[in-house]
């Protein structure tokens, strides 16, 4: 009787001490094994959303709970496929064993010293590390620790955080074997980097890459040609516009592109056609340089234009008359953000000449509202035929908080013209405004781009 008390109360203690007798043990182990994707997901999405991240991940934090946790955690896959570094060696041999052969996501934050990248090409392709490692050492790898270069499924590497000997160590990685299942890469270079590249025969090693993000990185020999890819964004690209051209030729089915008009151009440049390009987004350092590219662009499916420049635009008039043909489906254009010379360049930017090669737009957005806009496209009508400009504008929507009244008389102004904006989006609490005359109606102002982002890939930092 005494040893049964006795073992009943060590039961008791060894049960606290594994939580057994917690609530949170009560759940079914789907149940929890759901919850923990979830939150695991959500999780990896703020990571990608932010450059440095100071959550512990999921997968460990439920496996300090209780054991029930842990086990259950351990035997979900899908908890351990993502590999965010910095992470040592043996976290990285974890995640790759308790993956269980998952498609794997890897992301490279800041922070992520050289050793910790050399782990991970050891790791994910010994070969690709023969010149960090002993021939002896390389040869007694195991099995297990090879080949897991063909499960990557994503990578993402905030290059400019690291150093120039991990980038290169990561483009050797990815060279030196195929990588079947690749479907997302996003690489940026450090500055004191730029002249990095791919081989050339990278482009046959990943198939089913269809969304690529570059800053600065050579990489136009190995996306040519490319088909299936669908996003792409090439930021401090160390290429000229020609070499760039030939890439984009082929790219049919290229649905959204982000580009840093920053390349060099020539007199003589050979034209851009992407039939299947729905949204594009342009950084232009030189004002001259955005009408130049877009009398070279030609995308009959172009739905959307996002502009951000240092200076003002205007479009010329080779470009005002050619445009319209060229993109004859275009109903969105965006006035991008640009930090501090946002309101410089949008003062005096030449809203006419944009509404002449665009006349099809339906939904402008813009970061702050000037002068120079509301005497043109509120107020202002086209001398060419002496109607109001963009005739089918029927959205504004304005970033920034304004004082409604500035704009009141002027919404009036266009609506008696009969081309009235029938919705007005505002950064500001809309419920506090008053209602405007006419029927314009007014509603929270919501970041929807990118519009044509792949579904299939998250949208990146």
């Amino acid at each position: 009787m005494e040893l049964e008390t006795e073992r009943a109360e060590i039961q008791r203690a060894l049960d606290s001490l594994s939580n057994y007798q917690a609530p949170i043990c009560a759940l079914p182990e789907e149940l929890l094994s759901d919850i923990l994707q979830i939150g695991h997901a959500m999780q990896v999405a703020e990571a990608r959303a932010f450059v440095v991240d100071f959550s512990p991940a999921i997968e460990l934090s439920a496996s300090q709970v209780a054991s029930y946790w842990r086990n259950i955690a351990i035997r979900t896959p899908r908890l351990w496929n993502t590999i965010r570094l910095p992470k040592n060696s043996g976290q990285i041999e974890l995640h790759l064993r308790r993956s269980q052969g998952l498609p794997l996501d890897v992301i490279i934050n800041e922070g992520t010293t050289q050793p910790s990248v050399q782990s991970l090409c050891r790791l994910l392709s010994p070969l690709s590390t023969i010149t960090l490692l002993s021939f002896s050492r390389a040869s007694q790898l195991s099995s297990s620790q090879t080949g897991h270069l063909s499960r990557l499924r994503r990578l993402i590497v905030d290059g400019v955080q690291c150093s120039a000997a991990s980038v290169h160590d990561i483009i050797r990685c990815l060279n030196s074997a195929d990588t079947p299942h690749l479907i997302e890469l996003e690489l940026s270079a450090p500055w004191q980097v730029r002249s990095i590249a791919f081989d050339r025969t990278y482009k046959n090693r990943a198939p089913q890459l269809t969304a690529v993000v570059l800053n600065g990185v050579k990489f136009a020999d190995c996306l040519d040609p490319m088909e299936h890819i669908k996003a792409l964004r090439l930021w401090e690209y160390p290429t000229s516009l020609s070499t760039l051209s030939r890439t984009l030729n082929n790219m049919v089915n290229l649905v959204h592109m982000q580009l840093d008009l920053s390349i060099a151009f020539s007199d003589q440049e050979p034209s851009i056609a992407l039939p299947a390009l729905l949204e594009l987004h342009l950084n232009i350092p030189q004002s001259e340089k955005l009408p130049k590219f877009l009398i070279l662009l030609d995308a009959p499916n172009l739905d959307c234009l996002s502009i951000a420049s240092l200076a003002a635009t205007t479009l010329d008039e080779a470009c005002m008359s050619s445009c319209p043909s060229r993109f004859p489906k275009l109903h969105q254009l965006i006035f991008q953000e640009n930090g501090s010379f946002t309101e410089r360049s949008l003062y005096c930017t030449d809203y006419a000449s944009y509404a002449v090669a665009f006349p099809t737009i339906r939904r402008l957005e813009i970061a702050i509202v000037v002068e120079q806009f509301i005497l043109t496209i509120l107020e202002g009508v086209n001398p060419a035929n002496l109607k109001s400009y963009w005739p089918e504008l029927d959205t504004l929507a304005i970033k920034r908080c304004i004082d409604i009244s500035i704009i009141a008389s002027a919404l009036v102004h266009r609506a008696r013209n009969g081309r009235p904006i029938q919705r007005l989006l505002l950064a500001q609490d809309v419920q506090g405004c008053e209602a405007l005359e006419g029927a314009t109606e007014l509603l929270p102002y919501v970041d929807h781009w990118p519009v044509h982002w792949p579904y299939e890939f998250p949208i990146t930092r």
